[in-house]
């Protein structure tokens, strides 16, 4: 089995959701291209994927903090875009990251590391 991964790039999109949310896709939203603004241009390094992961879970703190502040009205339609809301972009976010959640346990199965290995300090 081949452990290249150049073959199938991805992004996290996460980022730009909840950048999409906190403009309410006003003016201050400036929309990234596609793919070229979500993919990384290098092979990636244990430090990239510790730094992409890091920014991965701040941004997954602040669409908590974000669902959890009183001020905000969950359902309230974005003056920019018209249908959107604060509760759909929130429940888009958790869907895209289940469905990445699955992809990556897929992967790691293929590649022969999954359980995750405590002993390593690894987490399901």
């Amino acid at each position: 089995m081949s452990t290249d991964q150049t073959d199938c790039p991805h992004a996290l999109a996460q980022e730009d959701i909840l950048d999409f949310t906190r403009t309410r896709g006003g003016p201050a939203y400036a929309e990234r291209a596609w793919p070229a603004d979500f993919w990384p241009n290098d092979p990636g390094t244990p430090a990239s994927w510790r730094a992409a992961l890091h920014a991965f879970l701040t941004d997954l703190d602040a669409c908590v903090a974000l669902a959890e502040e009183p001020s905000v009205d969950l359902f309230a339609s974005f003056e920019h875009a018209p249908g959107y809301t604060v509760l759909r972009e929130l429940l888009l976010v958790a869907d895209h990251n289940a469905h990445h959640l699955g992809q990556v346990i897929t992967l790691r199965r293929h590649l022969g590391c999954w359980p995750p290995d405590p002993d390593l300090g690894e987490t399901a």
